[in-house]
C-alpha cells in the first residue's frame, strides 16, 4: 500500500520527505515491542527505492524519550513536540537548501 501512496504523491509534483514514526514506550498495549522499528525499516526501504529523503524522528528522539515522552504513552510533553517540530523544520530547510 505504501508503494501506491508514494506513486500517487509523486504524481502531484510535490517534493516529498518521509518522517519515520517515533518510538512507543515499553509495555504499550497498542503495538508489540519493536513494531515501530520494524515498520519504519520497511517504509525506509520503499523511500530509498523512490529516492525520497528521510527525516528520522525515531532516531532523533530516542535518546530523549525519558525527558520528552509521557510515561506509558506514545505522546509527548510540550517540549518534546517542540523538539520534534524543530527537527522537522530543520529537515525541510536542509532539503530545500540542497535542491538549489
Amino acid at each position: 500500500r505504501l508503494e501506491k501512496i508514494v506513486h500517487r504523491l509523486k504524481e502531484t509534483g510535490a517534493e516529498l520527505i518521509w518522517a519515520s514514526s517515533t518510538p512507543l514506550p515499553a509495555g504499550s498495549s497498542s503495538y508489540r515491542q519493536g513494531d515501530c522499528a520494524r515498520l519504519n525499516a520497511a517504509a525506509s526501504r520503499v523511500m530509498k527505492k523512490h529516492t525520497i529523503p528521510t527525516n528520522d524522528l525515531y532516531k532523533a528522539i530516542q535518546p530523549h524519550l525519558a525527558k520528552y515522552q509521557n510515561p506509558g504513552d506514545c505522546h509527548f510533553k510540550g517540549p518534546g513536540y517542540e523538539f520534534l517540530g524543530q527537527h522537522v523544520a530543520d529537515s525541510i530547510l536542509r532539503e530545500l537548501t540542497e535542491q538549489k
